[in-house]
């Protein structure tokens, strides 16, 4: 053999091992597949819960009066080990939010990731440039399929102002996800910055971070959502997945049990219907993935004008208009909705407006004291409509 066969032959089994590995704390999770008893929202045979299904109780106030006086901001450490301080907000990897999301976005100081579906090498690697050149702050969705090629020329591209990478796949707690994220580590050696995602449950949240802690990560970013999107189909076509706020305590209780090595932070992906959507999911997450809330003249896609109205054709990006190939796609369905015309900074005002004053009734400066005096009360059908318009 030589030099350089024996040299990949090592890696090989390095990378095996690695595997193997993997497997054994996949079953090791699958052997004890309870989620822990100290859920910040107590679970009762595995509820289902979502926004709606809860609400926040009110504390007394007695040091933020104003809600000029708080601070919504969370940090996170991106792909080049550097202290990102941003809007807790992301916009949705999205074919139809592209450039003009990212640049909306950024100046609010929020991020946008921008899709692989739908969209090239070429179209990515372009738009990198493009974003890039025009000092603005983005992060890039990646598929399983995408070669170290295409990773090291988007790297270049994007330079100091890509800042997340997210590796995007249906059910991330996968063997799949453990391998690409082997891969990606051993080559570039980024442990930071990068987002892994969807998962939905105690024991995905809990395979991902061991897998990290495998690797010797520095940090992960956990993507959770397994159906809550508004054009996702996937609990109607599979049966799989569980309420947003459910699924975000339970990845909330496997991160206080597991990371002890690796710093982990969460992204709620998906059902944000309103403000105080966005206000719950920050309860348990660092930042929310938005994407329909956001519809505006920002989006690039089909608008449609009937009785004067205009509406914006909207679908999930595993459906077959996204994907273009029958025998791949889960979804199905194309929804519209009314388009805004609005920038997407527009929208995220109303959600600033919101989470500024819920953390100013549980006496929060912070988004840290607001995670930790947040108490939640179950609601009831009643409950839901008396706190919304009605005569």
């Amino acid at each position: 053999m030589t030099t350089t066969q024996v040299s990949c032959y090592y890696a090989s089994m390095r990378k095996q091992q690695f595997l193997n590995e993997v497997y054994d704390i996949a079953e090791d999770i699958l052997q004890s597949a309870t989620p822990p008893e100290n859920l910040p929202i107590p679970a009762t045979n595995h509820e289902s819960l979502t926004f709606d299904d809860v609400t926040i109780i009110p504390t007394a106030l007695t040091r933020v009066s104003s809600r000029k006086d708080v601070n919504p901001t969370v940090t996170f450490t991106d792909i080049n080990n550097e202290m990102l301080k941003m809007f807790p907000l992301f916009g949705a990897s999205m074919d139809f939010m592209w450039e003009q999301v990212a640049e909306s976005l950024h100046k609010v100081d929020a991020v946008h990731i921008l899709p692989r579906v739908g969209r090239d090498q070429q179209q990515r690697i372009q738009a990198a440039h493009n974003l890039a050149n025009r000092g603005i702050r983005f992060g890039m969705a990646l598929g399983l399929n995408d070669s170290a090629e295409f990773v090291s020329e988007l790297l270049k591209v994007g330079g100091s102002h890509l800042k997340f990478l997210s590796i995007d796949v249906a059910h991330g707690a996968s063997i799949g996800m453990a391998e690409y994220l082997y891969d990606f580590y051993t080559i570039f050696g980024i442990n930071t910055g990068i987002i892994l995602g969807n998962i939905g449950s105690w024991e995905g949240a809990t395979f991902l971070i061991r897998t990290a802690q495998l690797l010797a990560m520095d940090s992960v970013i956990l993507k959770v959502g397994i159906g809550p999107g508004s054009a996702c189909t996937t609990r109607v076509k599979t049966g799989v997945g569980l309420g947003q706020m459910s699924a975000l305590s339970n990845v909330y209780a496997a991160i206080e049990e597991e990371a002890e090595t690796v710093n982990v932070d969460i992204i709620a992906d998906g059902g944000i219907t309103k403000p105080g959507d966005f206000v719950k999911a920050l309860a348990l997450a660092d930042a929310v993935m938005v994407g329909r809330y956001l519809t505006s003249e920002d989006f690039s896609g089909e608008i449609t004008v009937k009785d004067g109205k205009k509406f914006f054709t909207y679908y999930g990006m595993a459906s077959k208009r996204a994907k273009g190939n029958a025998d791949e796609y889960v979804e199905g369905d194309v929804v519209t909705t009314e388009i805004q015309f609005q920038s997407s900074a527009d929208a995220v005002k109303s959600l600033d407006y919101g989470l500024r004053s819920a953390m100013t009734y549980v006496n929060a400066k912070d988004l840290q004291q607001f995670r930790k005096n947040v108490r939640f009360a179950r609601t009831t059908p009643a409950s839901t409509w008396e706190g919304g318009v009605h005569k």
